[in-house]
Protein backbone atom coordinates (compact mmCIF):
# COMPACT_ATOMS: atom_id res chain seq x y z
CA UNK A 1 0.00 0.00 0.00
CA UNK A 2 1.19 3.58 -0.95
CA UNK A 3 0.34 6.90 0.27
CA UNK A 4 -0.41 5.28 3.44
CA UNK A 5 -1.99 9.66 4.77
CA UNK A 6 -0.02 11.13 7.45
CA UNK A 7 -1.35 10.49 11.06
CA UNK A 8 -0.66 11.29 14.89
CA UNK A 9 -1.34 8.56 17.31
CA UNK A 10 -1.38 9.14 21.18
CA UNK A 11 0.35 6.15 23.01
CA UNK A 12 -1.00 5.19 26.62
CA UNK A 13 -0.44 2.53 28.75
CA UNK A 14 -2.41 -0.38 27.21
CA UNK A 15 -4.82 -1.84 29.56
CA UNK A 16 -4.78 -5.08 27.70
CA UNK A 17 -0.98 -5.65 28.45
CA UNK A 18 -1.98 -4.77 32.08
CA UNK A 19 -4.30 -7.06 32.06
CA UNK A 20 -1.93 -10.38 30.69
CA UNK A 21 0.55 -9.22 33.17
CA UNK A 22 -2.65 -10.10 35.84
CA UNK A 23 -3.60 -13.04 34.52
CA UNK A 24 -0.15 -14.73 34.62
CA UNK A 25 0.41 -13.33 38.11
CA UNK A 26 -2.73 -15.08 39.11
CA UNK A 27 -2.36 -18.02 36.95
CA UNK A 28 1.05 -18.65 39.08
CA UNK A 29 -1.14 -17.69 42.75
CA UNK A 30 -3.56 -20.52 41.21
CA UNK A 31 -0.59 -22.97 40.08
CA UNK A 32 1.01 -22.51 43.86
CA UNK A 33 -2.70 -22.79 45.55
CA UNK A 34 -3.36 -26.00 43.88
CA UNK A 35 0.05 -27.47 44.62
CA UNK A 36 -0.93 -26.77 48.52
CA UNK A 37 -4.62 -28.45 47.95
CA UNK A 38 -2.88 -31.19 46.67
CA UNK A 39 -0.30 -31.53 49.76
CA UNK A 40 -3.40 -31.00 51.67
CA UNK A 41 -5.51 -33.66 49.64
CA UNK A 42 -2.79 -36.17 50.44
CA UNK A 43 -1.70 -36.62 46.39
CA UNK A 44 1.82 -34.67 46.99
CA UNK A 45 4.32 -33.99 49.65
CA UNK A 46 3.61 -31.30 51.89
CA UNK A 47 5.80 -28.15 51.03
CA UNK A 48 7.68 -26.85 53.89
CA UNK A 49 7.57 -23.47 55.53
CA UNK A 50 10.60 -22.68 53.48
CA UNK A 51 9.32 -23.82 50.38
CA UNK A 52 5.51 -21.81 50.93
CA UNK A 53 7.32 -18.53 52.05
CA UNK A 54 9.54 -18.78 48.94
CA UNK A 55 6.40 -19.50 46.91
CA UNK A 56 4.81 -16.49 48.20
CA UNK A 57 7.65 -14.15 47.75
CA UNK A 58 7.77 -15.23 44.35
CA UNK A 59 4.23 -14.28 43.67
CA UNK A 60 4.47 -11.48 45.81
CA UNK A 61 7.73 -10.14 43.60
CA UNK A 62 5.64 -11.19 40.19
CA UNK A 63 3.04 -8.76 41.32
CA UNK A 64 5.35 -5.70 41.92
CA UNK A 65 7.82 -6.38 39.15
CA UNK A 66 4.37 -6.30 36.84
CA UNK A 67 2.75 -3.35 38.35
CA UNK A 68 6.26 -1.49 38.06
CA UNK A 69 6.91 -2.22 34.20
CA UNK A 70 3.19 -1.70 33.18
CA UNK A 71 3.46 1.94 34.92
CA UNK A 72 6.50 2.62 33.05
CA UNK A 73 4.68 1.66 29.77
CA UNK A 74 5.53 4.33 27.36
CA UNK A 75 3.53 6.66 26.78
CA UNK A 76 3.42 9.94 24.14
CA UNK A 77 2.19 10.03 20.28
CA UNK A 78 3.48 8.40 17.46
CA UNK A 79 3.61 10.53 14.23
CA UNK A 80 3.79 8.91 10.75
CA UNK A 81 4.54 12.09 8.39
CA UNK A 82 3.74 10.68 4.54
CA UNK A 83 5.71 13.39 2.87
CA UNK A 84 9.25 13.58 4.95
CA UNK A 85 12.26 12.51 3.45
CA UNK A 86 12.82 8.68 5.58
CA UNK A 87 16.18 8.65 7.46
CA UNK A 88 18.04 5.79 5.51
CA UNK A 89 17.09 7.08 2.28
CA UNK A 90 15.89 3.88 0.52
CA UNK A 91 12.53 3.08 0.24
CA UNK A 92 9.21 4.62 0.14
CA UNK A 93 8.63 8.04 1.35
CA UNK A 94 7.73 8.82 5.12
CA UNK A 95 9.17 9.01 8.33
CA UNK A 96 7.98 7.67 11.88
CA UNK A 97 8.73 10.16 14.98
CA UNK A 98 7.44 9.45 18.67
CA UNK A 99 7.14 12.08 21.13
CA UNK A 100 7.22 11.46 24.63
CA UNK A 101 4.71 12.76 27.26
CA UNK A 102 5.90 15.68 28.48
CA UNK A 103 8.07 16.48 25.82
CA UNK A 104 8.07 19.43 23.72
CA UNK A 105 10.16 18.03 20.84
CA UNK A 106 9.93 14.45 18.90
CA UNK A 107 12.70 12.10 17.99
CA UNK A 108 12.95 10.47 14.24
CA UNK A 109 13.23 6.91 14.14
CA UNK A 110 14.69 4.45 11.95
CA UNK A 111 11.86 2.17 11.68
CA UNK A 112 8.69 0.83 13.23
CA UNK A 113 7.99 -3.19 13.37
CA UNK A 114 4.30 -4.36 13.92
CA UNK A 115 5.23 -6.89 15.80
CA UNK A 116 1.85 -7.84 16.74
CA UNK A 117 -1.74 -7.03 15.52
CA UNK A 118 -4.69 -8.00 17.04
CA UNK A 119 -6.49 -6.07 14.89
CA UNK A 120 -7.87 -3.64 17.94
CA UNK A 121 -4.30 -3.29 19.31
CA UNK A 122 -0.96 -3.70 18.10
CA UNK A 123 2.58 -4.41 19.79
CA UNK A 124 5.31 -2.41 18.39
CA UNK A 125 9.16 -2.25 18.59
CA UNK A 126 10.21 1.37 17.39
CA UNK A 127 14.07 1.92 16.72
CA UNK A 128 15.87 5.39 17.34
CA UNK A 129 18.63 5.94 14.81
CA UNK A 130 21.43 5.67 17.90
CA UNK A 131 20.21 2.05 18.29
CA UNK A 132 18.15 1.74 21.09
CA UNK A 133 14.87 -0.11 20.61
CA UNK A 134 11.49 0.31 22.35
CA UNK A 135 7.92 -1.14 22.75
CA UNK A 136 5.07 0.27 22.35
CA UNK A 137 1.42 -0.89 22.98
CA UNK A 138 -0.95 1.16 20.79
CA UNK A 139 -4.92 1.01 20.94
CA UNK A 140 -7.85 1.38 19.22
CA UNK A 141 -9.12 3.06 22.14
CA UNK A 142 -6.87 5.99 22.25
CA UNK A 143 -7.85 7.22 19.11
CA UNK A 144 -10.73 5.56 17.21
CA UNK A 145 -11.06 7.50 14.05
CA UNK A 146 -7.43 7.36 13.26
CA UNK A 147 -6.75 3.77 14.18
CA UNK A 148 -7.18 2.65 10.37
CA UNK A 149 -4.95 5.77 9.03
CA UNK A 150 -2.44 4.25 11.82
CA UNK A 151 -2.68 0.72 10.66
CA UNK A 152 -2.43 1.80 7.12
CA UNK A 153 0.81 3.50 7.85
CA UNK A 154 2.39 0.22 9.28
CA UNK A 155 1.66 -1.76 6.11
CA UNK A 156 2.76 1.52 4.28
CA UNK A 157 5.80 1.00 5.34
CA UNK A 158 6.87 -2.62 5.36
Amino acid sequence: MRNAPSVSFPVGRCSFYGWVLFSLGVSGLAAFAGLHAMAYLGRATPLTVTQTASGLLICVCWAGVAAWHWRQSAQGRLHWDAMAAPLSRVGPAGMWRWQSAGRVRSADLVRVDNVLDLQSRCLLRIERPEGGKQWLWVERAQNPDRWDDLRRALVAVR
